[in-house]
């Protein structure tokens, strides 16, 4: 078992993917005598891969950066000594590749003479591994099983109460009912982590897009005279369309009511209100209180805990719709509304200091991109700064 997590760690320090809190347990895990043969096989295997006509590293600099490496504080005398079984040059250099690759946090400021606020934006951001996100999510079945589905091959899933559970290119997850389905009906969910996204098929033919940080739950074949899911989160749906079997879409503030229809509901936790958008039919919104009120396309249904009673207002489609489009819009908004999207696509923490009263911002930015380009465009106004420590963004309003 540690042999698999030191060779685990160890491709995710290859990928540039190691996370800062696994960096002092790869050094633990290669500091382990009985590791001494695994570790250098990798590190051989590595050196393999290496372009050998790149002279940023000769032996005698790469031993004494590595000798730099290891003198991590807090890491035991003891494990530092076993490290002396590095000794052949090419190991020692390979080993500063590997881990310099893994952890700029080591390497740039001890190269450079630079602390770590004066990296710039796009340095910070490949040296903690800040990337945009990606189709990630993780299925739970009927029975309890988990899958995580950015791991498995396309293909067969699994086979749930009848139900075949199919994952294809794209991030994609579909749900195929048999001829003859058993009469007892399972449930499965999907989370969506922070940084990730993934696309649905349902069993009647439905399609639901969902953002980062989102959760929806659902039935592996629609019985009785109703379709429902319950969503938290953020997702967009293009429904099937079925008028003796309506669609109903449960968020902990509205329920949606659909026949077939095409539209967006915006339901996190922490957001101070929840929104359901109609792009085109028709669909009735029913609130916690209140009457329910039917939807006409362009317009958006929206209430909170301030606003119980649900409220019309027109919807701005492009912005409304730019996330499953890959794309971020901002039109006047403010930088912590701005920095909550950014922190769920981006798998960050956000940190605000100095004033950022009536810091408003507007643009358009595709998801793609590094995040670094993203606040370089913010920085550009001149009225606030950012900084980059480890996985947080640190905010400074000038």
């Amino acid at each position: 078992m540690q042999h698999q997590r030191l060779i685990f760690l160890f491709r995710r320090a290859m990928d540039k993917t190691m996370l800062p809190d696994e960096h002092r347990e790869l050094h633990n895990l290669m500091a382990e005598e009985e590791n001494r043969e695994l570790v250098e096989q990798l590190f051989e295997e590595y050196w393999q891969q290496f372009e050998t006509n790149n002279h940023m590293f000769d032996r005698s600099r790469g031993s004494a950066i590595l000798d730099r490496i290891l003198s991590v504080p807090g890491l035991p005398s003891g494990k530092k000594q076993v490290y002396r079984y590095l000794q052949h040059p090419w190991v020692r250099v390979a080993a500063v590749l590997m881990l310099v690759a893994a952890s700029a946090l080591y390497f740039l400021p001890s190269m450079d003479q630079q602390p770590h606020d004066r990296l710039s934006l796009t340095e910070a951001a490949q040296a903690y591994g800040i990337e945009p996100g990606s189709d990630k999510a993780i299925l739970t079945l009927g029975d309890g099983r988990v899958v995580v589905l950015d791991d498995i091959n396309n293909g067969l899933v699994a086979n749930d109460l009848g139900t075949s559970i199919l994952k294809s290119e794209g991030g994609q997850l579909r749900y195929d009912q048999t001829d003859t389905p058993p009469e007892a009906v399972a449930y499965n969910s999907i989370r969506i982590p922070k940084g990730g996204q993934y696309r649905l098929v349902l069993p009647d033919g439905s399609r639901v897009h969902l953002n980062s940080e989102s959760f929806i739950k659902f039935p592996t074949r629609f019985s009785g005279d109703r379709r429902e899911v319950e969503l938290t989160g953020e997702a967009y749906f293009e429904i099937a369309h079925d008028k003796e079997h309506p669609f109903y879409v449960k968020t902990p503030k509205q329920t949606t009511k659909v026949l077939g229809t095409v539209f967006n509901v915006s339901a996190y936790a922490d957001d101070a209100t929840t929104k359901t958008t109609l792009v085109e039919g028709s669909v009735e919104v029913f609130g916690y209180t209140g009457k329910p009120i039917i939807l006409k396309p362009g317009q958006a249904a929206v209430n909170g805990d301030k606003l119980p009673e649900l409220s019309v207002v027109r919807a701005n489609l492009d912005t409304e719709l730019a996330w499953q489009n890959g794309y971020f819009v901002f039109n006047n908004e403010d930088i912590k509304s701005i920095m909550k999207r950014i922190s769920r696509w981006y798998d960050v923490d956000v940190e605000y200091q100095g004033d950022l009263e009536h810091k408003r911002f507007g643009g358009i930015f595709q998801r793609s991109k590094s995040i670094a380009q993203l606040l370089d465009n913010f920085k550009e106004t001149g009225i606030i700064d950012f900084k980059i420590v480890e996985r947080r963004i640190i905010v400074i309003g000038k």
